[in-house]
């Protein structure tokens, strides 16, 4: 397909679905990119010569004054318990069996299940005010990973998909998604079209499949093959202008980049020595992130912009949360903060925002099975890089851990942070595909300026 022809229907986009709940499982699975087709030869070639110099390039710390440009966000699906991570409450029937430990910032204090992660509290912003009123699971992923409310009439972009589409299209030409799910689904693009939905790795230990020629397809036969699609492809565009056509076309060309071997290279988390390996964890998580911090550091060397999800499940726990959080906490510990450390150590922390959340909290007080249910009333997050103000706390919740008493912060307010940060214009107008605007940030929400100074 010709570039003229994309250009002349450019910003005509699909809308596949009808609400945002057929977004809610939406994902760019490496299968389905293979699987449609392929297209843009020609643009491979320069794609792979693009990253192999880059691959080559001595890692640059991107800082005095120059924005991070991605975004590492790791998602606590079920919602975790505030009280136990980040604002414990000891001495409070609330608190259970959750210790405070010190951290290396004085005066700050976490739950004791996070002893590596508060080594390094000298790299994190703390927001114990968080507050919300969606405690569903689904309404509440939508908000917290769009920023806006589930609402029938429009489905809104994952953050992740706004990154990619703001600062990914400008950037120079990239083989990798500039968004990626890693560990399992999650939202689509929305109105903003399949080329910007997340392309997933299910599960970081082992290669990515279809990522090499089949059996019996040799080079020839695969130029023929594209050849043969592209010329069908046009003379569908130009017969029948549909903008599905170009999403198409989108996809091919995402599933022929990632056919590179130096992107096969960078998928690949078994170049990294052993001990770092085990440092993070022996674990889908804690490969996740190893994972996440090789794709950011590809992504950085290439001067563009990525957006990395980690998902971390089994958060929603309403039964036997101490017990299950003797299991679940070491692998946060320690994948959180060998990351950190890990950025810090290969200088790339300025380079990315970590922005570690779920859904929503858990409730304060400890239910009859020794449970805690969900709870969006006050909840914590954290933030690390960017250039943000490390081993910060903002905002504070009762003795009893219920109440937000000091600086609320709306989930609005922190997806305006993200892009401010990020250098996106909260205030830009976009349209979907029925030209109805939207804001990329409800103009409710207000950038932390706390956490900017």
């Amino acid at each position: 397909m010709s570039d003229e022809l994309i250009s002349r229907k450019e910003g005509q986009e699909s809308n596949e679905c009808s609400g945002p709940i057929d977004f809610m499982k939406t994902e760019m699975a490496r299968r389905g990119f293979i699987r449609v087709g392929f297209g843009g030869l020609l643009s491979l070639i320069a794609m792979q010569q693009t990253l192999n110099r880059a691959l080559a390039q001595v890692p640059a710390r991107v800082s005095g004054g120059v924005r991070p440009k991605s975004v590492i966000l790791l998602w606590m699906g079920g919602g975790p318990t505030h009280i136990d991570t980040w604002d414990p409450k000891p001495g409070h029937k609330n608190g259970g069996t959750t210790r405070a430990i010190n951290t290396r910032v004085p005066g700050v204090q976490i739950g004791h299940y996070l002893p590596q992660v508060a080594e390094q509290m000298d790299k994190i912003c703390l927001i114990r005010s968080m507050t919300s009123n969606e405690a569903d699971h689904t309404r509440a992923t939508y908000f917290l990973q769009t920023g806006y409310k589930p609402n029938p009439t429009m489905v809104h972009p994952h953050i992740g998909s706004i990154v990619s589409k703001e600062l990914g299209e400008k950037a120079p030409q990239y083989p990798l998604p500039h968004f990626i799910s890693i560990n399992g689904g999650t939202l689509g693009a929305g109105f903003l079209g399949a080329g910007h939905n997340a392309f997933v790795v299910q599960n970081p230990s082992r290669p990515v499949d279809n990522l090499e020629l089949p059996q019996g397809l040799d080079d020839q036969r695969f130029r023929e093959r594209l050849t043969f699609l592209n010329y069908f492809e046009e003379k569908v565009w130009k017969v029948t202008g549909d903008p599905k056509v170009k999403a198409r076309y989108d996809v091919y060309n995402k599933a022929l980049n990632m056919m590179s071997p130096q992107v096969r290279q960078v998928l690949d988390i078994t170049q990294e020595p052993a001990r770092l390996v085990q440092a993070y964890g022996d674990n889908n998580f804690g490969k996740g992130c190893l994972l996440a911090r090789r794709l950011v550091e590809a992504a950085v060397k290439s001067g563009t912009s990525t957006f990395i999800e980690v998902h971390s499940g089994g958060w929603d726990m309403h039964n036997g949360i101490f017990r299950a959080l003797e299991t679940k906490m070491p692998e946060l510990d320690a994948a959180m903060a060998t990351l950190l450390r890990d950025l810090a150590e290969r200088r790339l922390l300025n380079d990315v925002i970590v922005l570690w959340m779920g859904e929503f909290g858990r409730t304060p007080h400890i239910n009859n099975n020794e449970g805690r249910d969900h709870y969006a009333r006050a909840f914590s997050i954290a933030l690390a890089g960017g250039g943000i103000r490390g081993g910060h706390v903002i905002g504070a919740t009762s003795a009893d851990g219920s109440e937000v008493v000091e600086r609320k912060v709306t989930v609005p307010d922190l997806i305006a942070t993200l892009y401010t940060i990020l250098g996106i214009d909260v205030a830009k107008v976009i349209y979907n595909t029925l030209g109805r605007p939207m804001r990329l940030v409800d103009p409710e929400g207000a950038p932390i300026q706390e956490l900017l100074a």
